[in-house]
């Protein structure tokens, strides 16, 4: 299955686009935000607030694969991510945060560790 990443400002972009299904990844997506959640792979609020304030991207990246991805399987996730995208009607899922794209984010660390090259699977408008 194809898994894009992308960013809760191009919502609009991704909907029109053919077979594409929003999957949120983070722990409090934006109120007005009505598409499927997937909280498994979000960062817990002490992690992201640790990044914003002066914790280097190693240190985050380290700390989210041990207390976050660690205790997953990735072919798990991959399933449960196809299901919602089967269930939604669509064809593929985009993976979104809030960061933009040339931002570090967790969503490029979950798109590595499920196998794909973060840059290529980040939808860039």
């Amino acid at each position: 299955m194809e898994i894009r990443t992308s960013y809760f400002a191009q919502l609009r972009k991704i909907e029109a686009m053919d077979g594409a299904v929003p999957v949120a990844v983070c722990r409090y997506p934006p109120d007005w935000y009505k598409g499927a959640v997937y909280k498994k792979v979000a960062p817990s609020y002490v992690m992201v607030a640790g990044m914003k304030n002066a914790d280097t991207r190693e240190y985050f990246s380290k700390k989210y694969f041990t207390e976050v991805l660690g205790s997953l399987e990735p072919g798990k996730v991959e399933k449960e991510i196809k299901d919602i995208v089967g269930h939604s009607g669509g064809t593929f899922a985009v993976l979104l945060c809030f960061e933009k794209p040339s931002d570090f984010c967790h969503r490029h660390l979950v798109a590595a560790w499920l196998g794909r090259n973060p840059d290529e699977a980040e939808l860039r408008w």
